[in-house]
């Protein structure tokens, strides 16, 4: 499905090629031209981002809840990090240098 089919309320947040191109038009007109040649634009923009910023798509209060509940004993490890290790490589059966790869990096078999 093509973004511009989406109903989702999300899609004016992002910014895809044709917007990204129709963003840097408007830019370089600002900069010939001046901000007032522009004013329109940073207006939705402003208001594009504001609605995001309040958006309860992605602020939930619920989870602004639990992270204010939170506190320093969360943060420590229930064993020093030599026993964690030790424990994971055996339970994963991780090499002596564990890595991963991340996007379009070439694979071969063996990797994949």
């Amino acid at each position: 499905m093509h973004e511009s089919q989406s109903d989702s309320p999300i899609v004016k947040w992002l910014a895809f090629a044709t917007q990204k191109l129709s963003e840097g038009s408007t830019l370089a007109r600002g900069a010939n031209e001046g901000r007032e040649s522009i004013r329109a634009a940073l207006a939705v923009s402003d208001m594009v981002q504001e609605e995001r910023r309040a958006s309860a798509l992605i602020h939930d209060p619920a989870v602004q809840q639990r992270l204010a509940a939170t506190g320093p004993e969360m943060k420590r490890q229930g064993a020093p990090y030599e026993a964690r290790s030790k424990l994971q490589r055996e339970a994963f059966g991780l090499p002596l240098l564990p890595t991963t790869t991340i996007g379009s990096f070439p694979q071969t078999a063996h990797i994949r």
